[in-house]
């Protein structure tokens, strides 16, 4: 096989050619992991020398973060709508960054470092098995560095790599259960373990992908089982590794839900079925959902008039495609940016409860669907235009070429400034924390934070999540019935009766109640909240 980035053999069944193929994968999976995570790690190279303190969503994740550093913890992150998502597979990759990175090799300075450090190689991996999978598909190195290029710019511009926000988290899985699913639908049994990986991660991340799982599941059963009607057996055989390695992922993401259902039966899926069944859902019409999913398209940071065209350039090379296996991957990949389209329409018209700009984030991961089909329509041109052209050049032109293109989109993506996290260390939180464990007031009680006010949720995670990396006692009071009472579980919930306790509370009011002492204060997206307690605080209630 030639070393050059183009003209990868089609299907040989050569040793030699497997083997090619074989260390093709490893350096193309490899090449873009280091590509995309050490560009991000330079960019955001404070990750390594400056303490940063979670807050907010960040702050309420790290609680549960680190339980899972214990193998403690069996579902996943809080919704706003009262329940817990399906599993913790995400928080387990954090936390397996907070307690490699920070407590085990010291390579960063505080333990959301190294939670910001895993999310980056999380971004970076994912990414790069998508493009093995891409490989795979076209057979072809100046299609994948292409693909890579595009893949690159696009994650770099849309918080995939390093931000810890699960909405972004879920884009990269989303990315490659999209193209991993068209393979296996293909007929490309060697893709089962990456798409049943990222599926997990998925149904693991957010109640509402067990839709997406469970359709594109069904989808691409029937159309493997159809492609391989004459010969399933010898597929299966051929590959049974890779379809023991699949039910192994399997088993292994089926198992904290399974423990948790177990062991707190029914688990969570009561809330599920409840709010499929009762949720309140502003009304809407087809327009308006179709303008809600449209905005995804239009916020990919492409020309709308671009996406168009691609559509119509797919369309166009698929249905002239003269080689049948190379049409049916094709037919595929575009299958699944439809498919993948319509189940994000239903779940839009059923499950998203209002469809305002604020609202937006709950659709991120599909903006990856618009990705696959530039990532496919330029794979697709390029391979037709090798086949078309190469003859014609001198040898090293294809590779020259993809070259090129890959530098440049790499290094427009590696140059580009929303590859910078947002730098807000939050660098008076564990000083605030300080202040109350010394304050005389406190007098060795555990304190008890109090969520009197809707808005201050955010800072009260924090100081929560850094007094308990210090081991300073503390519980929070949450009223009753409030759709915030599953920021925090019952394990932190101020319990009736039992020692009195410290109260602290938090607020964006002025002025102050009166008699109020000032603790201190913090910053949030521009909002101030001053810390305070109220003269002689103390409770032996929530």
């Amino acid at each position: 096989m030639s070393s050059n980035l183009e003209e990868a053999p089609g299907e040989s069944a050569s040793v030699s050619g497997d083997l090619g193929r074989r260390r093709d994968t490893h350096v193309i999976f490899w090449g873009s992991t280091a590509l995309m995570a050490v560009a991000a790690m330079i960019r955001n190279g404070y990750v390594f020398t400056q303490k940063q303190y979670p807050i907010s969503d960040a702050a309420l994740n790290t609680l549960l973060v680190d339980r899972a550093e214990h193998f403690q913890q069996l579902v996943g992150n809080y919704s706003r709508v009262r329940i817990h998502h399906p599993g913790p597979a995400l928080l387990y990759v954090l936390a397996a960054g907070q307690g490699l990175f920070h407590d085990a090799l010291h390579l960063v300075p505080s333990q959301y470092n190294g939670q910001i450090l895993a999310a980056i190689l999380y971004g970076a991996v994912f990414t790069a098995l998508t493009m093995v999978t891409l490989y795979r598909l076209t057979g072809s190195r100046g299609a994948t560095a292409v693909g890579l290029g595009v893949a690159f710019l696009f994650a770099a511009t849309h918080h995939m790599l390093g931000d810890t926000w699960f909405p972004f988290l879920y884009m990269p899985a989303f990315l490659l259960f999209t193209l991993a699913g068209a393979a296996v639908a293909a007929g490309r049994t060697v893709e089962a373990p990456t798409f049943v990986l990222a599926a997990g991660v998925l149904a693991h991340g957010h109640v509402s992908f067990l839709l997406f799982v469970a359709v594109t599941t069904a989808v691409v059963a029937g159309s493997w089982w159809y492609v391989h009607r004459a010969g399933r057996r010898d597929e299966l055989r051929r590959h049974r590794r890779g379809i023991i390695g699949a039910v192994g992922l399997i088993l292994l993401l089926a198992l904290p839900i399974v423990i948790n259902t177990i062991v707190n039966y029914p688990g969570e899926w009561p809330g599920y079925l409840h709010y499929a069944e009762h949720a309140q859902r502003a009304p809407r019409t087809a327009g308006q959902i179709a303008d809600f999913v449209g905005r995804y398209w239009a916020a990919i940071g492409v020309p709308v008039a671009l996406l168009v065209v691609a559509a119509a350039v797919a369309i166009l090379l698929t249905a002239t495609e003269p080689n049948r296996e190379r049409r049916r991957i094709f037919v595929a990949i575009y299958g699944f940016v439809l498919l993948q389209s319509a189940l994000t329409f239903y779940y839009v018209a059923r499950g998203v409860d209002l469809l305002t700009r604020g609202n937006g984030y709950v659709g991120f991961f599909y903006m990856t669907v618009p990705l696959v089909l530039l990532i496919a329509c330029a794979a697709q041109l390029w391979v037709r235009a090798v086949d078309r052209f190469a003859r014609r050049l001198p040898r090293w032109a294809p590779a020259g070429a993809a070259a090129l293109i890959l530098v440049a989109l790499a290094g427009r993506a590696a140059t580009t400034g929303k590859l910078g996290l947002p730098h807000n260390p939050h660098a008076e939180l564990p000083q605030l924390v300080a202040v109350l464990r010394s304050d005389p007031a406190r007098a060795g009680r555990m304190i008890e934070f109090d969520l009197d006010e809707h808005d201050v949720w955010p800072p009260v995670a924090g100081v929560a999540a850094e007094s308990s990396r210090t081991g300073l006692p503390w519980c929070v009071a949450v009223p009753s019935g409030t759709p915030w009472a599953v920021l925090f579980d019952s394990s932190n919930s101020c319990k009736a009766g039992g020692p009195a306790r410290w109260q602290v509370h938090f607020s964006l009011r002025n002025p102050l109640p009166a008699g109020a002492r000032v603790i201190g204060r913090l910053v949030e997206n521009n909002a101030t909240f001053t810390v305070f307690v109220r003269p002689g605080a103390s409770s032996t209630s929530p």
